[in-house]
């Protein structure tokens, strides 16, 4: 009888690594590959995604002077996920049917440069000069 149990048990093995083959997942990044993206490209190296059963692809944007919008990358469905920025926020008001999974900065990292002699301190200082 425990032999039996082995071959049970060893043919459901086999059976459920056939079985699991990873999902292919398309992640549209925002830009170039660059530094802000590392965190993606060192999952896909050191085999996070494909010990979660996720075959990731990473594609990049904007090589060759072409741009590919991340939401409508995964409104047509050539991604299932991507990268995009507080922009997301107007494609949501504007009808699309997008969700924003994560925010990863609780500010954005975008920053204004002026002229010292132009007397702008804070971003209020714009809206009062403007």
């Amino acid at each position: 009888m425990a032999g039996f149990r082995w071959i049970v048990f060893l043919f459901a093995l086999c059976f459920s690594s056939f079985s699991s083959a990873a999902e292919r997942i398309v992640l549209q990044l925002k830009w170039v590959n660059q530094f802000q993206f590392a965190g993606y490209y060192a999952a896909v190296e050191k085999g996070f995604y494909k010990a979660a059963g996720l075959d990731v692809e990473l594609r990049p944007n904007g090589y060759n002077g072409s741009f590919v919008s991340p939401v409508d990358a995964v409104l047509k469905g050539d991604a299932q996920y991507g990268i995009s920025n507080s922009g997301l926020v107007l494609d949501y008001l504007n009808g699309k049917p997008v969700v924003a999974l994560a925010a990863t900065l609780q500010h954005s990292a975008v920053s204004w440069i002026v002229l010292e002699k132009s007397g702008i301190k804070s971003i209020h200082d714009m809206a009062k000069n403007g």
